[in-house]
């Protein structure tokens, strides 16, 4: 009996191993995922940018796209003279793109901030593109998508990128309500972003 006993508890144990180890299993398939599709998003967002490659077709990255193209819209000259500002160089790129990934991030995390820095890294790829910084380019993606990668724990409690494009649904079949306020959400992060730019000046 004792036997037996310890035997149905082994078996039990065994079980709740394998579930256990099935569930990190699962969650480790998921993060994986989010890391690819952050990488995915930023190759696609340098390709829009540069005009060097294809587009995709995703629903995902055609919202980052309009969602960038909106910011892009609605500061124009201060994308362009950040760039210009941060008077970057080869050698000082990556450093001032994690230091300005970081203070956007600094307060917290949510989409509009992520759309913000996809944003800057697309113009950043567009910079360097135009002023001799072409090997910089596939830098500027690697950076991007790494650094995305790691708000992969925040973006997979959100419900993962099928959140982002319920979030940030095409207005002009939608309610506005909630692009809007992405948008408004998005602007904070170009002004964070701003706001630390030019004190390093």
């Amino acid at each position: 009996m004792r036997e037996t006993l310890r035997v149905e508890s082994g078996a039990q144990e065994s079980m709740t191993m394998k579930r256990m180890n099935a569930g990190q299993e699962a969650g480790n398939d998921a993060v994986r995922k989010l890391h690819q599709q952050a990488h995915f998003l930023a190759r696609d967002i340098v390709c829009y940018r540069t005009g060097n490659g294809e587009v995709s077709r995703n629903l995902t990255a055609q919202n980052m796209r309009r969602l960038s193209d909106e910011l892009e819209q609605c500061h124009h000259l201060l994308l362009n003279n950040m760039c210009n500002t941060l008077n970057m160089t080869s050698d000082t790129a990556h450093q001032k793109f994690v230091q300005i990934a970081d203070e956007v991030f600094r307060d917290g995390v949510n989409w509009g901030r992520i759309v913000a820095l996809f944003t800057f890294g697309g113009r950043l790829a567009q910079f360097c593109a135009r002023n001799g910084m072409q090997h910089n380019v596939d830098d500027v993606e690697q950076w991007l998508g790494d650094y995305i990668s790691g708000l992969s724990s925040w973006i997979l409690k959100q419900g993962g990128w099928e959140s982002f494009d319920n979030h940030f649904k095409d207005p002009s079949t939608r309610q506005k309500t909630g692009w809007w306020t992405g948008i408004l959400l998005a602007t904070v992060g170009i002004g964070t972003l701003a706001t630390f730019v030019y004190k390093q000046c």
